[in-house]
């Protein structure tokens, strides 16, 4: 896969960009050496962390260092900017793009201009005809990312997107948190109800043929939760959460609509579209799919995934020794069938030939008498 120059098998990959995604950093750069060792032309996307000075704390206030007589220190709403940056995008779930943008209005030096000066951030930089040319060609034979690019939108637009081992896009986000941003969110659209219990015991109330007060306040929460919350409130409120509002949608539905399975929990998937506060008119559908697991006792929720909508790849193919199809179903994308890329002697010789693995059977009996011990070593 990383060897192959795609670009010219056009009849395979429909002159369509390959997108080759791994589980992990070491996956994926030992993925592009084979690529570059191949003389195959290809591209790695990065994390924040990983290139932007400013999101790697190199402008973060800090003892005076040799060298630093030149260095911009860039604080935000009077944090380090690499703090601030992290708890936008990882506490709060915002995009880097969207989060730089806020960046740019909110740091306490007033800079127009945030490190590097007179450059695009190379988080962003990175981007500059990827993954097609200005002419829509694929820009590479492939690019290499680490499964979180799944979310960027040109990377699974009529592209080939290859998941090189099961993805796992459960969203680690605490129940506690979940209620403070459901909650900051139904204050944040002035909703009937004001906190995530009162969400809950509307949404359980057995009110069906009720014309009483609490009947029409869950007529009017129903529509409430259309709304989506002013954009300022994502930077501004501490305990705002890009899938707060999305959250609070799928929990209703869930435990409005749904049913308790087997195992006394309820789930609902809702569409989400991350919030964009740098968006324009070329942006592309980002959307994912929300899953909530909720327990039917005491409703708290078990369970967040944020699988992004690959239905607008032109093909998605998951590369998996030993795949659990359901949760490929969760992870990857609806439909997906299994199939074997080698048939049994074609696997012998690869395990042979490429792993050098070999299979040696010691004795002749296929399990061990009764009562004797087998051997190990």
């Amino acid at each position: 896969m990383a060897t192959e120059p795609w670009r010219r098998r056009g009849d395979v990959t429909g002159e369509a960009p390959v997108v080759h995604l791994h589980a992990t950093t070491d996956a994926r750069d030992d993925a592009a050496s084979k690529t570059r060792d191949s003389g195959a032309n290809g591209a790695v996307l990065k994390g924040r962390k990983e290139i932007s000075p400013l999101a790697r704390g190199d402008h973060d206030p800090r003892a005076v260092a040799e060298g630093d007589e030149d260095r911009q220190v860039v604080t935000i709403d009077g944090e380090p900017a690499s703090q601030w940056l992290d708890r936008q995008c990882d506490e709060k779930g915002l995009p880097f793009s969207t989060a730089l943008t806020l960046a740019r209005e909110r740091n306490d030096q007033d800079l127009d201009d945030l490190p590097p000066e007179g450059q695009e951030d190379p988080a962003v930089a990175q981007w500059n005809g990827i993954p097609r040319t200005e002419d829509g060609d694929p820009a590479k034979d492939v690019i290499h990312g680490t499964h979180q690019f799944a979310y960027v939108p040109s990377l699974r637009r009529h592209t080939n997107v290859i998941l090189d081992e099961q993805p796992d896009f459960t969203v680690e986000v605490s129940d506690e948190r979940i209620q403070r941003g459901v909650s900051s969110y139904l204050q944040a659209i002035n909703a009937p109800v004001s906190s995530w219990t009162g969400l809950i015991a509307l949404a359980d109330a057995d009110l069906s043929g009720s014309t009483s007060d609490a009947a029409k306040e869950r007529s009017a929460l129903d529509d409430a939760l259309d709304k989506d919350p002013p954009t300022e409130w994502y930077a501004d409120d501490r305990d705002a959460h890009a899938l707060a509002p999305d959250l609070a949608r799928a929990v209703w539905r869930a435990v409005r609509y749904g049913d308790a399975d087997g195992n006394g929990r309820r789930s609902a998937k809702v569409l989400h579209e991350p919030p964009r506060l740098d968006a324009g008119d070329g942006d592309q559908y980002a959307g994912a799919w929300l899953s909530v697991v909720i327990d039917d006792e005491d409703y708290t929720v078990q369970s967040v995934w944020s699988t992004p909508d690959l239905s607008q790849a032109r093909a998605v193919v998951g590369l998996d020794a030993h795949p659990s199809m359901p949760m490929w179903e969760l992870n990857g994308a609806p439909g997906m069938d299994r199939d074997a890329v080698l048939d049994p002697a074609e696997r012998r010789l690869w395990r042979r030939y490429e792993r050098g693995l070999s299979v040696v059977q010691i004795g002749d009996a296929t399990r061990p008498a009764p009562g004797a011990t087998p051997a190990s070593g």
